[in-house]
């Protein structure tokens, strides 16, 4: 939902009909917390205003995939 408000477009997420690989979870949920707490690190960027970076730049760069 993120990645459709940042791009102003409609994103329909494809799995080529590969099936699940049924060693891996379902759903992958990550927690910073313990970085936090050991290394003292915290983020510079929230997810979206990373997501909005990243999305600058490949507009900027498009050529590059061309």
């Amino acid at each position: 939902n993120l990645a459709e408000k940042i791009s102003g477009k409609k994103i329909i997420v494809k799995n080529n009909g590969l099936a699940p690989d049924q060693k891996e979870p379902r759903a992958w949920v990550a927690d910073i917390k313990k970085t936090s707490e050991l290394l003292n690190w915290h983020p510079r960027n929230s997810l979206e205003s990373g997501l909005r970076k990243t999305f600058e730049w490949f507009k900027t760069h498009r050529k590059l995939y061309e």
